[in-house]
């Protein structure tokens, strides 16, 4: 079975997968005390269910993808605003070098 779903029936998936995790988080401590963010725990439990439905060919998802630019530039840019030279400086030389080899 194919699941088609709109531009807002995609975004409504996506604050369900944001709460899921929420939950999970907050059911399983270690996910919260090692610093997972919610919605890599959301979107790692939504990515095994919708492989294992894939892969037994009991349900497929395919998402409306016209907004998928617009918010991984949005992303993107956010997590550029939270670097600085203070922080680059305070993690040191490895961080220095992921830095020269990402923009090389």
């Amino acid at each position: 079975m194919t699941i088609e779903l709109s531009t807002i029936q995609t975004i409504a998936m996506a604050v369900v997968v944001l709460y899921i995790g929420k939950f999970l988080n907050h059911t399983f401590k270690f996910l919260k005390e090692n610093c997972i963010p919610e919605s890599v725990t959301g979107g790692t439990a939504f990515s095994i269910i919708t492989f294992i439905g894939y892969k037994t060919g009991m349900f497929n998802f395919i998402f409306e993808d016209s907004l998928r630019n617009l918010f991984m530039i949005a992303f993107f840019t956010t997590v550029g605003y939270s670097a600085s030279l203070k922080l680059l400086k305070k993690a040191g030389m490895p961080v220095f070098m992921f830095l020269m080899a990402s923009v090389g």
